[in-house]
């Protein structure tokens, strides 16, 4: 019968370099709720569900804001004087501009807002990546 072989000690693991998530003060305040939601369930299903009814809240939220209010209240800006003119907008070719401009005004609004969170993302990658560059410039030296 073959011998069995001499199992050899499990090899710790190595660790995963831990990172904190970097944020601007806004996005940190945006997410903390969710946070203390999300944290305070120790149930992975339940804690799942939390977040994604928290982001589904946010996104909604801001969708009826950018989509339901500015955008509307723009259309509305615009076709009221035609319409009180007596202008058919749709025979007279006038629907790209009262649909188009209050929806390129509320895209860029809704842009001008977030501007800080993709600021603050490129702040962290690049930090990220100089760290990086460090940890192997470092490495590599005493070779």
């Amino acid at each position: 019968p073959p011998q069995p072989q001499p199992q050899s000690p499990p090899q710790p693991q190595p660790q995963r370099q831990q990172r904190q998530l970097d944020y601007t003060p806004a996005q940190a305040e945006q997410m903390r709720p969710l946070y203390e939601v999300s944290a305070a369930e120790p149930s992975f299903p339940r804690a799942a569900t939390a977040i994604v009814a928290w982001q589904l809240a946010v996104a909604l939220a801001e969708e009826l804001y950018y989509r339901g209010f500015v955008e509307s209240a723009g259309v509305l800006a615009i076709s009221y004087p035609l319409r009180a003119a007596g202008v058919d907008i749709a025979a007279a070719g006038a629907l790209p501009l009262v649909e188009g401009l209050p929806l390129l005004v509320s895209a860029a609004l809704f842009g001008l807002v977030h501007a800080e969170f993709v600021e603050g993302a490129a702040a962290a990658a690049h930090a990220d990546d100089a760290a990086g560059a460090g940890a192997a410039g470092a490495g590599g030296a005493g070779l």
